[in-house]
C-alpha cells in the first residue's frame, strides 16, 4: 500500500467499480462515510452524494480513456 494514500473501491449495483485514494491519515469513520456515498451520474459529471441530505460531496467529469 503506498505510504501517501489508502486506495478505496466501491463496487456499484454491478454497474462498475469507482476507485479512489484517501489521505493515508484518513480514519475508520471517515472511511466509512465515504463508503455510504451514492453515485450519481448526470450529462457526465460524476457525483458522489451524501444519502441523508443528498448534498454533493464530491464531483468531476470523466475522462474515458482507451
Amino acid at each position: 500500500m503506498d505510504d501517501h494514500h489508502i486506495t478505496l473501491e466501491i463496487e456499484y449495483k454491478g454497474r462498475g467499480r469507482l476507485q479512489f485514494e484517501l489521505p493515508a491519515d484518513a480514519t475508520d469513520d471517515e472511511i466509512s462515510y465515504f463508503k455510504t456515498l451514492v453515485p450519481k451520474v448526470e450529462q457526465g459529471l460524476l457525483e458522489m452524494v451524501d444519502p441523508d441530505t443528498w448534498a454533493v460531496v464530491f464531483s468531476c467529469r470523466p475522462t474515458l480513456m482507451h
